[in-house]
């Protein structure tokens, strides 16, 4: 929680995508029936998150990093190489972290090494990305704690009875209000647990020839519609 509250992730996004990017809310889309925009966020709160780790015993040394019984404050973020905004982002929150006595080395890994380092759960911390699936059940694999066992996508092992019996609430509601209610619980369950740092959803585009009549396209099935 604290090194979330470290980070200005709407200064992040800017810095990375311009006015293009959005700040990431949780572990959905916008694009997606199931999103809220209003979730409840750690918002960025610099001096919180120094007095909090202040009372948890991680006292800053002359070197300017904290540490506790003797253990430093520190960790390495693995980042895929092919992603540019990625690499850019695991700089810009090293600079951030550091301002709050957090030492993050940056260790470059070709995509195939990211993958079996999170499969391996060989890693720190690693920038990852997911691509969302049209439905929001789709959460399932990837944060519950069905999805933390070997072979599973919930690579950084989250289990919270509460966050999976929402989902799975959401899953059998049988009508979307219900759902949305219940993986609104859900959401708001994992956002204040804090096991992820949800950063952005990129921009996304799209290009065609002027000749196609398109009309609207769906974000989760862009060639919906086309004759």
């Amino acid at each position: 929680r604290a090194l979330t509250m470290a980070l200005d992730r709407q200064l992040l996004v800017r810095s990375v995508f311009d006015s293009l990017g959005r700040v990431g809310l949780g572990p959905f889309v916008r694009a997606q029936w199931s999103a809220d925009t209003a979730i409840a966020q750690i918002a960025f709160d610099r001096p919180g998150a120094i007095r909090l780790l202040d009372s948890l015993g991680w006292r800053t040394g002359a070197d300017g990093i904290r540490a506790r019984t003797g253990r430093k404050l520190a960790f390495t973020l693995i980042v895929p190489v092919s992603s540019k905004p990625r690499l850019s982002f695991a700089v810009l929150i090293q600079e951030q972290l550091r301002l709050a006595g957090v030492k993050v080395a940056i260790e470059k890994v070709v995509g195939n090494t990211l993958f079996d380092r999170l499969k391996n759960h060989q890693f720190d911390a690693a920038m990852g990305g997911l691509v969302a699936t049209p439905t929001p059940s789709g959460v399932k694999q990837t944060w519950t704690s069905a999805a933390a066992r070997e072979g599973g996508f919930n690579f950084g092992r989250y289990q919270n009875a509460l966050f999976d019996a929402q989902v799975d609430s959401a899953i059998t509601a049988g009508e979307q209000a219900r759902a949305k209610a219940h993986y609104r619980a859900a959401y708001q369950i994992i956002v204040d647990d804090a096991p992820a740092i949800w950063l952005y959803e990129p921009p996304v585009q799209a290009g065609a020839n002027a000749r196609l009549r398109l009309g609207a396209l769906r974000p989760d099935a862009w060639g919906m519609g086309i004759p």
